[in-house]
């Protein structure tokens, strides 16, 4: 269940990063359009943990991967929900939606069924999609940024360009290809996986732990 994944995922994140020093809160979000009311609750999750006193309000990091990837980007780079994070982190996550809608021909994924019902057909509705993906709304990060996906993830070329996009025009982006590793490392495939988690280390002790 999505409930059950989000433990697992938290787990997993707080194993990793508790012992550098990180606070670690798993966002169990809703079911809703890409980039729509889900975002909500990232936003609140933000909000929420800004308010403790136990908090540096100022070193909050949103990271995800996959589709928390994807959610973790939209949160430095769509207006209506950002929030001043001091870094994000993408692992392997998608970052156009007209994309993602396109090349899933039978919709086997659920959510892009219900992006579609929501927003309907892309070449109708680019506005729409364009709203709900990184790579259109890339002149509003500011946000240091982590994108590790695996030279054979089907989302490798997308997240490359995007990187090195923002790479040219100064933004502060480390990009890090994995070689060989497939989409979804960061549980149990290693050496792929401890590579990745090098990466997300050294990126988080640079960019929040020294500052």
């Amino acid at each position: 269940t999505s409930t059950e994944l989000a433990e697992n995922t938290g787990d997993n994140y707080a194993s990793r990063l508790c012992p550098l020093g990180f606070a670690v809160f798993s966002v169990d979000y809703r079911w809703t359009p890409f980039g729509k009311d889900e975002m909500l609750d990232v936003s609140g999750a933000y909000d929420y943990l800004a308010s403790r006193s136990d908090i540096d309000k100022t070193k909050i990091v949103v990271m995800g991967g996959s589709h928390g990837g994807y959610m973790a980007t939209m949160a430095v780079s769509a207006p209506e929900y950002k929030r001043p994070f001091i870094a994000a982190v993408n692992l392997y996550g998608f970052l156009d939606i007209e994309k993602l809608v396109k090349s899933d021909v039978n919709k086997t994924n659920p959510q892009i069924k219900i992006t579609l019902d929501a927003l309907g057909d892309p070449a109708e509705n680019k506005d729409s999609y364009q709203a709900i993906s990184p790579v259109a709304l890339m002149k509003n990060i500011s946000t240091p940024l982590l994108v590790v996906v695996g030279s054979e993830d089907p989302f490798t070329e997308e997240l490359e360009d995007f990187s090195k996009q923002l790479q040219n025009e100064g933004k502060d982006v480390d990009l890090q290809i994995v070689e060989g590793a497939k989409h979804g490392f960061e549980f149990q495939q290693e050496p792929y996986t401890t590579s990745l988690w090098n990466y997300v280390r050294e990126f988080l002790e640079k960019r929040v732990l020294q500052k």
